[in-house]
């Protein structure tokens, strides 16, 4: 049975520079380092909570560079950029606001499209359990089985895409069997459906 995770992230990225705009920023892949840089800044956006204002433009300052490029937000200043954001932001109808953030969520939900894994105790995804930042161990996979050849194009690579390599490899190389694959899915919802 095909998976249409790996259909949608192959074809979610084709044009990295044409994503998404909102505010007038034009958006990136989400790459394996917005997603690492937005954790690590414990954004409601990565970590999980209702972002604010602030939350929002300080996700798509993250979201609208490379890293390569970050070095140019860094000598202008995040929070200067942010703070441009928010002026932006603020001048904006409350209907407006919306529409952008409206549109920021729908960026960050196709672009996080990916496979799942098992992590119950009772499958063998026990062996697979990472204490390492998961991104970190993205980027190693792009780079040890040549996805990738530098460590920036590592860190800048989709991320859908390379929890797709991570899969394919899991399977591959390692003989994992964590990865939840659409038959998985459809049963898991048809319990759920017949539970609620």
């Amino acid at each position: 049975m095909k998976d249409d995770l790996f259909i949608e992230a192959d074809i979610s990225t084709p044009h990295p520079r044409n994503i998404a705009e909102v505010m007038g920023v034009r958006l990136h892949a989400l790459s394996l380092w917005h997603m690492w840089l937005l954790r690590s800044i414990d954004s409601p956006y990565a970590v999980g909570g209702v972002p604010g204002p602030i939350d929002f433009c300080y996700a798509l300052m993250v979201c609208s560079s490379t890293r390569k490029e970050f070095g140019q937000v860094l000598a202008e200043g995040p929070a200067a950029v942010v703070e441009k954001l928010v002026g932006k932001y603020f001048m904006m109808s409350a209907e407006q606001a919306d529409a952008e953030k409206l549109v920021f969520e729908e960026y960050l939900e196709r672009q996080t499209l990916s496979p799942e894994f098992w992590s119950d105790a009772d499958s063998d995804a026990v062996k697979d359990r990472l204490r390492c930042p998961a991104e970190w161990h993205l980027v190693l996979s792009l780079l040890r089985y040549d996805v990738c050849k530098t460590e920036g194009d590592a860190w800048d690579y989709p991320y859908n895409r390379a929890v797709c390599w991570r899969a394919v490899i899991g399977e591959q190389v390692d003989g994992s069997r964590s990865y939840v694959d659409p038959l998985d899915r459809s049963q898991m919802e048809i319990l759920n459906h017949v539970s609620n």
